[in-house]
Order: C-alpha cells, then structure tokens, then sequence
C-alpha cells in the first residue's frame, strides 16, 4: 500500500505532515472584493512600531463590516494566537472573516485559524 504525505511549510525546523482526512471543512458565504483585500491590508500595516523596527509582526482581523482588531507581537504566531484569542472571547463567527497579516502565513497558522472556532481536524 502507498502512503501519500503532505509535507507542511513548517516553522520549527522539523518534517510535518497532514492528514488531508482531518482538515476542516470552510464553509462560509462571505465574499470579498479585491479592492476591499487591497484596503484592508494597507490598514492592517499602518504601525508606527513595524515600520521603526521592521521587525514586529502585524496580524489583521477584519469582518464584513470592517476591523474586529489588529494586533503587533515580535511573532507572527504569537499575534495570529492573540487575534484568535480575541476572536473567541468576543464571540466572533470566524466563518464571516478574513485575517492579514505583515509576513508569511505558514500552513500550521492556516490550519489553526481554520479549527479556531470550534472545527474539527
């Protein structure tokens, strides 16, 4: 029997692999203009501190009806777990969002927003 792996773009220096069987499954109706992504980003990176220090990660929390919160940590996963955080303890529905954010987004920080609000996987 073959076994197929999907090597994630992980961060911690090691080999990770998903099982496709445990991804959650998205679901939302909520649909995005390319213009709105454009001014939603260009929001998320107005910090005084990331453009002084170039070095502080910025992760955007937006909603239809615009930002639910920024936040700025020197890791990016540490700001994607506060905007979550955030997320969770106002009651946001995370099918209804979208997330920026100043660097990459590793396939672990897809991955954990997508089980953020109570999925499976």
């Amino acid at each position: 029997m073959v076994s197929s792996k999907t090597v994630l773009s992980g961060c911690g220096g090691d080999t990770s692999y998903l099982d496709p069987d445990r991804l959650p499954k998205v679901q939302s109706d909520m649909l995005i203009e390319p213009s709105t992504i454009s001014k939603i980003m260009k929001e998320t990176l107005v910090s005084d501190l990331h453009i002084r220090t170039g070095g502080i990660h910025i992760v955007g929390f937006f909603g239809p009806h615009g930002k639910i919160c920024i936040i700025e940590d020197i890791g990016r996963h540490n700001a994607l777990d506060k905007v979550i955080g955030y997320g969770l303890k106002h009651n946001v529905d995370f099918s209804r969002t979208i997330v920026t954010c100043s660097g990459r987004l590793s396939s672990e920080m897809v991955r954990k927003f997508s089980r953020s609000n109570g999925n499976s996987g």
